[in-house]
């Protein structure tokens, strides 16, 4: 491997000088915690604490910026090792840097304050490929592992992407960085089925649904109004464009519905989101159900703005995002009732919020995979874009 160049630069940490190895790594860590150790001094003892290996993969440049900030907030409640990847594979040059950092995660006027460590590789060129094993040398043993793929799923990447999730356990990506749903989808899907070396996917998007899929659970708790949940006929949901989350949140969401329901794709029939023609969906009775995922312009909301339920002409379920980006009002109509209303509040978790939950979870999400068994088969090999 190529050295790492001393650079004075303060955003990432202290540069390591020398060569990049991952016992140099290891010996400027251990350097850095004696010398805060020393700082310190007896008024605060230091714990040098670590939870979890977190690896991040930042194939999105613009990103950098706010996965910083977001593992800054995230170190506070799951302190950890986290090793932070920026391979540049446009780059014709062969380099890499690193840098690393030792920090407090806890509160200043706590008894014993909690310390994570930092470390930054960038790679550029044909450096990239030392990035899996270097990442396997630095991880801590015996202790969940999760990778954190920040940009898109493409082909280009592809090498580094199997090698990176042969190392974690968890995966967590974000679908909103998705140019082609479909095909990044798949390629989720199968990272679920392959059971050589697991690592179990999650998408920050359907952590973002949560609040949805409860609303439209929620309308059919009465006993009085689950009959219709079995015949619904008509789907609206619309999503908010420009803005990478709503395409495909009405995309899992509407997956999500089909596989609790048991619809599947009709023949005749091809689904794609933002398309201005009602497609079909078959019911497990063989009922027909129109499909309508389409995008709205102006809301000034991002995501899902409105989901409509239809059960022919007998009842209608509604869920629109009030305005002020805090509040779902929701309806029922059905016949021989009054019309129920009511104002549900709604959420939207900051990045740092959305990731924390996800370092709670250590067993697969099997709804989530399901779900994306239905979105590939519904997808049906159509090239589903977000743009």
């Amino acid at each position: 491997m190529s050295e790492g160049t001393v650079d004075q630069s303060t955003e990432f940490g202290l540069p390591l000088d020398g060569s990049v190895t991952a016992d140099a790594i290891e010996e400027a860590l251990s350097a850095s915690w004696r010398q805060l150790r020393s700082a310190q001094g007896d008024a605060q003892p230091v714990a040098r604490a670590s939870v979890l290996s977190l690896i991040v993969c930042v194939v999105d440049p613009s990103a950098k910026d706010r996965v910083l900030q977001a593992i800054q907030h995230l170190s506070r409640q799951h302190p950890s090792r986290t090793i932070i990847l920026l391979p540049d594979l446009r780059a014709s040059d062969t380099n890499v840097k690193v840098w690393f950092a030792t920090g407090v995660s806890g509160s200043g006027d706590q008894e014993r304050a909690v310390f994570g460590e930092q470390v930054v590789i960038a790679a550029r060129g044909s450096a990239i490929s030392y990035l899996p094993s270097l990442t396997d040398q630095l991880m801590l043993t015996d202790l969940p592992s999760f990778l954190w793929w920040v940009g898109d799923l493409s082909s280009s990447r592809a090498m580094l992407f199997e090698r990176l999730t042969s190392l974690a356990d968890r995966l967590v990506t974000d679908s909103s960085d998705f140019g082609l749903l479909g095909p990044s989808m798949d390629q989720l899907y199968r990272l679920a089925r392959r059971r050589h070396q697991p690592c179990a996917p999650s998408d920050l998007n359907w952590a973002r649904l949560t609040p949805w899929r409860e609303l439209v659970a929620q309308f059919f708790d009465s006993p009085s109004l689950r009959p219709h949940l079995y015949h619904l006929d008509d789907v609206e949901i619309e999503y908010s464009v420009p803005g990478g989350a709503g395409p495909a949140q009405g995309w899992l969401l509407l997956s999500w519905l089909a596989h609790q329901l048991g619809w599947r794709l009709d023949e005749t029939s091809t689904i794609q989101p933002g398309s201005a023609s009602r497609d079909r969906l078959r019911r497990a009775d063989g009922g027909m159900v129109r499909v309508a995922p389409r995008a709205v312009r102006g809301s000034g909301l991002d995501g899902l703005v409105r989901v409509s339920l239809g059960a022919g002409r007998v009842a209608r379920f509604l869920a629109v995002r009030e305005d002020d980006n805090g509040h779902v009002l929701t309806e029922a109509d059905v016949p021989g009732a009054p019309t129920l209303r009511r104002i549900a509040r709604y959420e939207s978790p900051d990045l740092s919020s959305l990731l924390a939950d996800e370092m709670m979870l250590f067993q697969r999400d099997h709804v989530y995979e399901a779900t994306l068994r239905v979105a590939v088969d519904l997808s049906d090999g159509i090239r589903v874009s977000q743009r």
